[in-house]
């Protein structure tokens, strides 16, 4: 069965194909901090806003960053909320900034991506999308 692409602001969370996620699951259970596991749940952190997406509970899912790749969120047996949380408190400020609550499916393996764009001007060049 085919998987969405769940997307938050300028995340997109891309289900594994069940061949690569069951080798996934095998390499970074051998040395979790070889391939950067992170107890804190925080999955990406704002340039820009001083905001991050954050697993909710970090219990139900192990989260992964290796240095210069892209994050990978192993689920449980449970499904796993994620929320985006603004640093300002402003109500105005949040109201416009703050993406929804995404819950990823459980016993998945995600990789997590970020948007890029064309930089203005440059038809050549990509560069991250600065949430």
């Amino acid at each position: 069965m085919k998987q969405n692409v769940i997307r938050q602001g300028d995340l997109a969370f891309i289900p594994m194909e069940p061949s690569n996620a069951e080798w996934v699951k095998r390499r970074y259970k051998e040395d979790p901090k070889q391939y950067g596991f992170r107890e804190n749940g925080i999955i990406q952190e704002g340039e820009a806003t001083g905001h991050h997406h954050k697993i909710k509970n970090p219990a139900l899912a192990r989260l992964f960053r290796p240095q210069y790749q892209n994050a990978t969120i192993i689920t449980g047996r449970q499904p796993v909320e994620v929320e985006h949380d603004v640093a300002n408190n402003d109500p105005e400020y949040i109201a416009q900034q703050k993406h929804g609550d995404v819950t990823l499916d459980p016993d998945t393996v995600y990789e997590v991506k970020v948007a890029r764009e064309l930089a203005p001007g440059d038809q050549q060049t990509y560069h991250r999308v600065v949430d």
